[in-house]
Parts: structure tokens; sequence; C-alpha cells
């Protein structure tokens, strides 16, 4: 029991210590990854930390070997296709910023949902599906699933679709944990509602860095076709680096897509 309650306490410490800044965003979505591991190869190593909790758990590289069709990183096809996906909104601050440039570039892209901040804003979840944009399940209140009992992880997913069907008309078939943290039983259980659960391969740490050039960086570095790319609608670092990302990226005949066109996939429940 010690060693678990320490498990737990250093866990609450990271992740707290990803929310103890100084920048806008409403909550800092993505695990910090190990120092050693480059933004485009995810290694979680916090995910470690919550082994901890249950010893025999796989990493999450070896669940997305074990459901590769199911748990996706990036796309395997080496066209020249990626996809901007987007965290934690909406809000009504620096997601219609984002959307205003995404419309101007002619760029569609995904856009991971909270249940709560979609509750509280519809309209704006109404209007990223009216430009052409997919969106996907986020969670409801963003915690750490694997600290979760089933019934409590279910019903956050659930009562996500539900208000995002209710806003939009559509159930989403895409979830993306928060942290990118997830559980074998909890990918089974998604995978029996038939969702496909999408994580990234490059991350922007737009949550983490304190300047627009450094999500640049983190971004322009890394990308490869079929590179899943994470960032967040809810902060300013993001809203400044995206035009010089879009403009870079489209002079190396880079093609936007949103997730299921890049994978394949559908991107809704019928």
């Amino acid at each position: 029991m010690a060693l678990k309650k320490l498990a737990f306490i250093f866990l609450a410490v990271i992740i707290s210590g990803c929310a103890a800044s100084d920048k806008d965003s409403l909550t800092p979505d993505e695990n910090r990854q190990n120092p050693g591991q480059t933004a485009s190869e995810p290694d979680f190593y916090n995910y470690q930390v919550a082994e901890v909790l249950s010893p025999n758990a796989l990493t999450l590289s070896q669940l997305q070997a074990k459901y590769k069709t199911h748990f996706m990183f990036n796309s395997p096809e080496k066209q020249r296709q990626i996809a901007l996906t987007f965290d934690d909104g909406p809000d009504l601050k620096y997601t219609p910023q984002i959307l205003n440039i995404l419309r101007k570039h002619h760029v569609k892209a995904t856009f991971f949902l909270t249940g709560s901040h979609a509750k509280a804003h519809p309209n704006m979840v109404k209007r990223i599906v009216k430009e052409g944009h997919v969106i996907g399940n986020h969670s409801y209140n963003h915690p750490n699933l694997l600290e979760l009992s089933d019934p409590v992880f279910q019903e956050e997913i659930n009562k996500t679709n539900k208000i995002l069907q209710t806003i939009t008309g559509r159930s989403p078939r895409l979830m993306r944990p928060p942290y990118g943290f997830i559980n074998e039983q909890q990918l089974q259980w998604l995978i029996g509602q038939e969702f496909k659960i999408i994580n990234w391969n490059v991350d922007s740490f737009d949550w983490k860095v304190n300047s627009s050039e450094e999500v640049k960086k983190n971004i322009l570095d890394h990308v490869t076709p079929g590179s899943i790319i994470l960032q967040h609608s809810t902060n300013s670092e993001t809203v400044d680096a995206l035009p010089t990302i879009i403009k870079t990226l489209r002079a190396k005949k880079m093609r936007f897509v949103t997730v299921p066109e890049l994978l394949n996939i559908p991107a809704y429940h019928q």
C-alpha cells in the first residue's frame, strides 16, 4: 500500500507540474516525454510511473503494437499527408483564432474536445463541425484514465459522446486519452464500442514551452509523411505558431488532412 500511495503522489506531482505554469492554456494535455526521446518518438516515460500501480501492465508502445489497427500514433502510409490535431477545447479565446487561421489557409483539422468544455461552449463546437473539421472524444473532465475505475472511465467517455451528439448530431468514433495514458482493459472496452484510439507521433509541447518559436521547431523538426501532430486549441503559442507551420509544411508539399482521412477510418458512429 505504501508503494501504491507513493506512486499516486509522484504521478500527481508530475501532472500538477504540467499545470503549474503561467501559460494561458485551460488544461495542459499530454504527458512529458523522456528528455532522451525526440518529439517524433513517443516513449511516455510517465507511463512507467503508472506501471508501479499495475506492474504487469503493457507499455503504450506494446499496446500500440498489439492493437495497431485500433490504437494509432501515425499513418504507416508514406503519402505526403499529415494531420493537425488540437486538444482540450473548445474555449472562447484561442479556439476561434485557430479556426480563423485554418479557414484562411483552407486546412481541415481534428479537434479532440472535452465534454465539460463542449457543454460550456456548444456554439463553438457547432462552428468547428460547420467549418468542416472533425471532432473526437477527449473525456469529460480530462482525468488520468489509469486512476479511474471501469464505471467512472466509461462514464467519462459516454457522457462526452452524448454531449457532442446532442450539440452536433454526430457521435465521435475517435477518442484520445488525456496525457496519452490508457491501459489494456480500457482499450478493449473502447474497441468493443467501435472507437479508434488516437495518440500522436509529433508533440508540439505547446503546453510546456514559452514561445511560438519553440512550438514551430518541435513540429517542423520532426514531421514526416503520415504524422499526427499534437497541439492544443487553448493557448497563445499555438495560435502564433500555426500560420508559419502551415506555410512551411505546404512548401514541403505536405497535404493537410483530418485524422479519419489520414488513417482511412470512420469519424463518427452511424
